[in-house]
């Protein structure tokens, strides 16, 4: 369930995070709510007569934090724990009915099978990408007994999710009964998604279309749809009878955590921002946000909304808005007429609402590094104006496409200048504070913003590629003189060629107008060896860099008063080849040659019985710094030689070792 309006809370309910929630009822008392935590335990609250929320008891008994909670209609609660066991209390009672004890990491996820004479619970987990069946009671008989121990070998069916064993991604997340018991769903870490008969254990079938883990699954109360919620951003709904894709829900920008469907089946609704339409105090409609796939609004995010009445005309629609990331709800200054059967804009020409932001907002923010996003824009999306609030507590922010310091008494300055709505940030602080939207300095939420990074067509590199990324301040010096040109373009690269960051030179003003290079680097392995290179764009000529470095994700290397200090590589004055890096190497290695005159080069690649195996160059080079590679990913591990001549002179060698 996604919280449409606050109604209470509770501070500090657990000294852990809070991973899962479910409502229970109980006929001695009124409705729970249990929440499992990685604190270890299992919480069971109640309202009290003053509508605060009050610990009724902590059920005890997991050695680690438990991952799952779910409830039965029979009056029996389960948790899951990272400690392998399911645990299985009754409500009235909180005696434990039985323990259940799976193999590391195989209880994930658990559901109880409907009804109020449920006897089953459906376990998901694991890297052996299974769901299994266990008896709530003693025995496969109807007694209530206390049940003995169980392991995952007294399981009434195991059944493997058809996902091929070579692939890595096996691990099942989610589990769900249908409404009529028949049928329980999982979902796996590889996008598959697979129904079985609940009786049986038969495979039914398996639902096509997501590629990316499926982090929750639900179906429709009449049990006829599937609905399944994907880190690919997707919701999907599959009819279960044929196993087809009905529909594909977009809108949301990343990771879909949790979804659930409407008691009456008339709505659906994950983890994200919505649209809610109102009657008075009745919910008459819920949207999620949509990417517009083409027309004047390509690219940003509508609500597509059905609106429900039993009267023809005449009442009055009002509408709020939910804030996801910060929990808040927003009222929508607009209000329409309903009139049955009739459309209010279309992705063309929307309906336009403005939300009714009369109070700032406030996100808490700790010491040491924070991610934060914002979906909002106003006309000064600057450093220095969007984070005034957090004043001298800043040091440092980045996005995928650049990064800024925090230079005390001066403000924010470097490659990152303007803050962009639904992108993403990562902050580092020196101290706790409280990152404030001022609704008085003309916020609006988002619309549309065009947001143009510097790119350059000389060199390339798609950051999606890589999972982290780090920064340097660089100052380029040519013959011991600093740069102060803006007419240079500096790129780094890893141990096999690729570009892997670059960026154009800037003047710093808070030290004399010097030029400096905010360089973001990207990279999915600390330790990769990285080589520079400077493009001159007044000439079109490439000057290679003295310096080399490993990457480290998170890095921050220099700032604007003390950068890291980079040379060309002057001319050579003779011939010479460097050695070899790395060395030992897997499977590229880098090899640098200076040639003093224009010449004719042959290098070539021998193997220790002296065959020659590849050839790097033959053809004429100009007198510079020239860097040379040899990928050896085909080739068997062993000692090879490097072999450089120069216009028939005599030759130079170096050993290298391939290791695989």
């Amino acid at each position: 369930m996604v919280k449409i309006s606050p109604l209470s809370s509770k501070e500090c309910a657990h000294a852990d995070s809070v991973w899962s929630v479910c409502f229970a009822s109980s006929s001695s008392s009124s409705d729970l709510i249990f929440t499992g935590s990685l604190d270890e335990t299992v919480t069971a609250w109640k309202a009290s007569d003053s509508g605060e929320i009050e610990k009724k008891e902590d059920y005890i008994g997991h050695t680690l934090g438990a991952v799952s909670v779910a409830a039965s209609e029979s009056g029996l609660v389960a948790s899951s724990a990272l400690d392998s066991m399911i645990r299985v209390w009754e409500l009235e009672s909180s005696e434990t009915r039985t323990v259940i004890e799976c193999a590391p990491s195989e209880s994930w996820e658990i559901a109880f099978e409907p009804g109020k004479n449920s006897k089953h619970i459906a376990v998901a987990g694991g890297i052996s990408g299974t769901v299994k069946l266990f008896s709530t009671v003693k025995n496969s008989t109807d007694s209530t007994s206390p049940s003995a121990h169980q392991t995952h070998n007294d399981a009434k069916f195991s059944y493997k999710v058809p996902i091929r064993e070579e692939d890595q991604n096996r691990f099942v997340y989610s589990v769900a009964y249908s409404s009529n018991g028949k049928y329980i769903a999982c979902g796996a870490m590889n996008g598959t998604v697979v129904l079985f008969d609940a009786e049986s254990g038969k495979l039914l079938g398996q639902c096509d279309g997501h590629k990316l883990p499926v982090r929750s699954i639900c179906f429709s109360p009449d049990s006829k749809c599937l609905y399944t919620a994907s880190d690919d951003g997707f919701i999907h709904i599959y009819d279960v009878n044929s196993k087809q894709l009905i529909d594909s829900l977009s809108g949301h920008n990343s990771w879909v955590l949790s979804i659930a469907a409407s008691p009456d089946g008339n709505s659906l609704v994950s983890s994200y921002d919505l649209l809610a339409a109102f009657v008075g105090d009745e919910l008459r409609g819920v949207a999620c946000p949509s990417e517009v796939p083409f027309g004047p609004y390509e690219g940003t995010q509508q609500f597509l909304m059905l609106i429900y009445s039993n009267e023809a005309s005449g009442e009055q629609v009002d509408f709020k808005f939910y804030d996801f990331e910060t929990d808040e709800l927003f009222d929508i200054s607009e209000s329409l007429e309903f009139v049955s059967d009739v459309s209010y804009g279309n992705i063309t020409n929307p309906q336009q609402f403005n939300i009714n932001l009369e109070v700032d907002i406030n996100v808490p923010l700790v010491d040491g590094w924070n991610w934060m996003s914002l979906n909002v824009y106003t006309e000064d999306m600057t450093l220095n104006n969007m984070l005034s609030s957090i004043g001298e507590n800043a040091e440092y922010i980045k996005s995928q496409v650049g990064f800024a310091d925090y230079y005390s008494g001066f403000g924010w300055f470097g490659g990152l200048e303007n803050m962009s709505p639904f992108n993403g940030y990562v902050i580092r602080l020196s101290s706790d504070t409280q990152f404030t939207y001022y609704a008085g300095d003309g916020l609006a939420r988002y619309d549309s913003y065009n947001y143009e990074s510097n790119t350059h067509d000389v060199f390339d590199v798609n950051m999606h590629d890589y999972e982290h990324n780090g920064t340097m301040t660089v100052a380029l010096y040519d013959n011991g003189e600093r740069i102060q040109s803006s007419d240079y373009l500096l790129a780094a690269f890893d141990e096999s060629g690729e570009c892997v960051g670059h960026t154009q030179s800037t003047a710093f003003p808070f030290d004399g107008g010097n030029t400096i290079f905010p360089l973001m680097v990207y990279g999915n392995e600390d330790g990769v060896g990285l080589t520079f290179k400077a493009y001159q764009l007044s000439t079109g000529q490439y000057h290679e860099i003295d310096q080399r470095l490993s990457f480290t994700h998170d890095m921050t290397l220099g700032n604007g008063f003390d950068p890291v200090v980079m040379n060309l590589v002057a001319e050579p004055t003779e011939f010479s080849i460097g050695n070899p890096y790395p060395n030992p190497f897997n499977p590229v290695v880098n090899f640098d040659i200076e040639i003093t005159n224009e010449s004719y080069v042959t290098a070539k690649i021998y193997n220790i019985s002296g065959q020659e195996v590849a050839t790097i160059h033959d053809g004429m080079l100009s007198a510079k710094n020239h860097q040379m590679r040899w990928m050896a990913d085909s080739y068997a591990s062993g000692v090879y030689f490097i072999k450089v001549v120069i216009d028939n002179n005599p030759a130079t060698h170096k050993k290298i070792v391939l290791l695989k």
